[in-house]
C-alpha cells in the first residue's frame, strides 16, 4: 500500500505541521518541519531510520521532545475553533493549529455569504459596508459604524497577518503561547459570527426591553 509522503510525514515526531503550499489556490501541501530533523542527519537507510525514531519516541538520551501542554490549557474557546485547532494544538503543532482556527473562520464566512472569495477580498465584502452581511457590531448609537469598522480591519489582518503567511510557509515557527493567543483572537471572531447570524431583530429587542411586554 502506497502512502502520501505528506500523510506519512505529519506523523513523524519532526513534523510541526502542515498547510498549503501557495495559500491560495489549495493544490499543493506544504510539510513544516523543526529542528529535531536533524536528529536523523546521516541516516543510511530506513532501518537506521527507524532506529533513531524509536528512541526519539522513547525519550531516549533525551532527544524526544513532546509537546508539554494538552488541550485543555488551550482555554475556552469556540467549539468550532476547538475541532479546528484543539487536537494540533494538543500535540504541538502550534503553527498548524493558528492556521487551521483562521481558516475555519474563513470558511464559516464563506458558507454563510455564499461567496467563493477568499482572504482580504472575502472579508471585505461581508463585513465591509453601512449594511455589511455579517453585522458583528453589538454597539448602538454612534459607536455602531467605529465598531464595524474596527471589525472589518480585524477580519481582514487575522486573514493577512496571520492566516496568510502561516499558510504560505514564511512565518518563524509559533510557541505554545503565542499559538493559543492567536488561536483566542480566532475565537473572538468566531464568536462575534455567531453575534451576526443569531442577533434579535430590532422587534425582539424592543419587545424584551418592554417591561409590560
Amino acid at each position: 500500500m502506497r502512502v502520501p509522503l505528506d500523510a506519512f510525514a505529519y506523523h513523524e515526531p519532526w513534523c510541526v505541521g502542515d498547510g498549503i503550499g501557495n495559500g491560495w489556490g489549495g493544490t499543493e501541501t506544504t510539510v513544516v518541519v523543526d529542528e529535531r530533523v536533524q536528529q536523523f542527519t546521516g541516516a543510511r537507510d530506513i532501518h537506521e531510520y527507524w532506529q533513531r525514531r524509536r528512541a526519539l519516541l522513547a525519550g531516549s538520551a533525551g532527544l524526544w521532545r513532546g509537546p508539554t501542554f494538552d488541550r485543555a490549557k488551550l482555554g475556552p474557546v469556540h467549539p468550532a475553533i476547538e475541532s479546528a485547532a484543539g487536537q494540533l494544538f494538543a500535540d504541538g503543532h502550534y503553527s498548524d493549529a493558528v492556521l487551521r482556527a483562521f481558516k475555519a473562520v474563513e470558511h464559516r464566512v464563506q458558507q454563510i455569504t455564499g461567496s467563493s472569495e477568499i482572504g482580504q477580498r472575502l472579508m471585505n465584502s461581508a463585513f465591509g459596508g453601512a449594511s455589511p452581511q455579517l453585522d458583528v457590531a453589538r454597539a448602538t448609537g454612534p459607536a455602531t459604524a467605529g465598531e464595524r469598522d474596527g471589525f472589518k480591519m480585524l477580519y481582514i489582518g487575522a486573514m493577512v497577518g496571520i492566516r496568510n503567511v502561516r499558510a504560505h510557509g514564511d512565518h518563524p515557527l509559533d510557541d505554545a503561547n503565542e499559538a493559543r493567543d492567536a488561536i483566542a483572537f480566532a475565537s473572538l471572531l468566531m464568536r462575534r459570527i455567531d453575534w451576526a447570524v443569531d442577533r434579535p431583530s430590532d422587534e425582539t429587542a424592543l419587545i424584551s426591553a418592554d417591561p409590560s411586554g
